[in-house]
């Protein structure tokens, strides 16, 4: 444990709730949205990554009183509550919250998506979330206009499988393969959309195209400190 300071003889440590206690005070002062929802990262990261229970439990009673209102936090708590204690309802209504508070963040919106889907199996739910998305009501983007080519990807599916709206679904699917023609969700839906799996539809020329002509290839960032992914 690294030793921050040393005051009358007394140390004290980075793992100490009370260190963390001052330290909060003063991000909240400094930016109030990017203190709860980087805290609820990091309570996470202790309580998964590093064997620091009192700490990550401390971190997170305080991400849950202080953050109700900030969906990037609710998100992370939820993924926590989701992958790693498996309490998957409890996930499911940190999700929902979570896609209200911060309704154009991509990444929140897949993952409640797929929850609802693969989880909840709630169709009812799943069209209640999806129709309003079809396009941009006031602050409240469209699915395609958040530019997210792995929501764009799942969303394509439940659209078609499940609204049976085949032109929206057809939007989005050429979105996504557009723009993320590498990544794994495209791979595994592409026969969902098409007769033939992924590798029977691109031959070694077809992918040399894709990635140094069309540039279709996009990076793919994910977090070391990530609990699971849904698939």
């Amino acid at each position: 444990a690294k030793l921050l300071a040393a005051r009358g003889g007394e140390e004290w440590r980075i793992e100490e709730p009370r260190v963390w206690r001052r330290l909060l005070e003063r991000c909240l002062r400094e930016d109030r949205e990017q203190c709860i929802s980087r805290t609820a990262e990091l309570a996470v990261m202790f309580l998964t990554k590093m064997g620091q229970q009192e700490l990550g439990n401390m971190l997170l009673d305080w991400v849950e009183e202080q953050g109700k209102e900030n969906g990037e936090a609710m998100y992370t708590v939820g993924r926590y509550m989701d992958y790693d204690l498996k309490r998957t309802r409890e996930a499911g209504e940190m999700y929902r919250q979570a896609s209200e508070l911060a309704p154009n963040n991509p990444l929140i919106l897949r993952e409640y998506l797929m929850w609802l889907d693969l989880e909840a199996k709630d169709e009812r739910a799943l069209e209640r979330f999806l129709r309003p998305r079809r396009y941009t009501r006031g602050s409240r983007k469209g699915l395609l206009e958040l530019e997210s080519p792995v929501l764009a990807c799942e969303a394509s599916v439940t659209v078609k499988q499940l609204l049976g709206e085949e032109e929206w679904s057809d939007e989005l699917w050429e979105f996504a393969y557009d723009e993320g023609v590498g990544s794994d969700c495209v791979k595994t839906n592409w026969q969902l959309h098409h007769d033939k799996a992924f590798e029977e539809s691109h031959s070694p020329w077809q992918f040399f195209l894709d990635i140094f002509v069309r540039r279709k290839l996009r990076s793919q960032i994910v977090s070391a400190a990530g609990s699971g992914v849904r698939f």
